[in-house]
């Protein structure tokens, strides 16, 4: 009689024990990992206003010393997320970019924190480079799209500040249609076969798919963003880069094991262009483990990849997050060619 009550007692303490373990998995699941991106858009807003306000000082009294320092994860962000808000224009779509690069260094100490002084000195040098290469881009309707900045480690007492900026030239052609129609609407017709890196496959032109694809995808990306309320507009901060390979999204990006086979016709292209605007706009922000959960897609280079067993596309795109501010806080987008 002792055997069927044991057994009775072990088999309640295991199930009761699974119940446990399933709560608590399920709770660490639904976890959102906690990361600088979760700051509030007040708080975001306060420390632009507050570096801003810091630049414009030091402009004043360029000889001014002070002792205060900050660290250089927060340096690097002040840095970019400042430019960006005051000079960057990611929701005008363009017909052609271009990119640059530049890097600068930086003193640091051996707790990897930098002095206020020379983090303002830097940034001024830092526009000042933008500026130069934005003005020898090309353009005649210029736009400055994005500035990235990355920080290597820290050699010696000094750290190299990598700059990486897109701009372009602002589109007069008509935009993507309305995004609730636009699920309906395929951008390439019969004879819109493309190689998947250069000119069409009936051997004219120049632009390949992977160009094609950025061209249209980019103009539904804007076409997703609200417009702010009147004396209020969007600001883009920790803004981040992240590439896609096809080789990776093989059934949302182009991907071929065959490497002769380089025609993509104009069925394929409409069902790629609508399968990655899928991904980037739904998808990937949509996913609560993913590392751009909840951020906005800006920008989207569509680039071809050749490898010795395939042939595909790879996907750079910058997320940010979205924050609508007030006029009086952050003041008016400024042209970078103007000051």
């Amino acid at each position: 009689m002792k055997k069927p009550f044991l057994t009775l007692v072990v088999l309640l303490l295991t199930i009761l024990t699974m119940v446990l373990f399933v709560s608590c998995q399920k709770e660490k699941t639904n976890e959102t990992p906690t990361t600088q991106k979760d700051a509030s858009p007040q708080e975001a807003i306060n420390r632009l206003v507050e570096f801003k306000n810091q630049v414009e000082s030091h402009r004043k009294n360029p000889s001014e010393r002070t002792s205060e320092i900050i660290g250089l994860e927060d340096a690097v962000r002040d840095i970019e997320n400042t430019f960006n808000a005051t000079y960057s224009q990611p929701e005008v779509v363009c017909s052609a970019t271009s990119e640059f690069e530049f890097s600068l260094y930086l003193t640091v100490d051996a707790d990897n924190n930098v002095q206020l002084y020379d983090l303002l000195d830097l940034y001024d040098e830092a526009v000042a480079s933008a500026r130069e290469a934005y003005a020898n881009d090309g353009f005649t309707n210029k736009v400055f799209r994005l500035l990235l900045v990355d920080a290597d480690n820290p050699t010696n007492g000094v750290v190299r500040l990598r700059f990486k900026g897109r701009t372009g030239e602002r589109s007069s052609e008509p935009q993507t249609p309305d995004h609730d129609t636009v699920s309906h609407w395929v951008p390439f017709h019969s004879g819109d076969n493309y190689h998947y890196d250069y000119g069409k496959c009936d051997g004219t032109g120049i632009d390949g798919a992977d160009e094609k694809l950025t061209q249209y995808i980019q103009p539904y990306i804007t076409s997703l963003l609200s417009t702010p309320p009147v004396g209020m507009r969007a600001i883009y901060i920790n803004t981040i880069e992240i590439r896609l390979k096809g080789s990776d999204y093989q059934n949302d990006l182009f991907y071929s094991a065959d490497v002769t086979s380089t025609c993509i016709d104009f069925i394929n292209m409409n069902r790629l262009y609508n399968t990655e605007k899928t991904l980037i706009t739904e998808t990937l922000p949509e996913d609560p483990q993913g590392e751009v959960y909840g951020m906005t897609p800006t920008d989207i280079s569509v680039q071809s990849d050749t490898n010795q067993s395939y042939i595909s596309h790879d996907n750079y795109v910058t997320y940010a997050q979205r924050v609508i501010a007030y006029l009086n806080d952050v003041g008016d987008m400024e042209d970078l060619l103007n000051e």
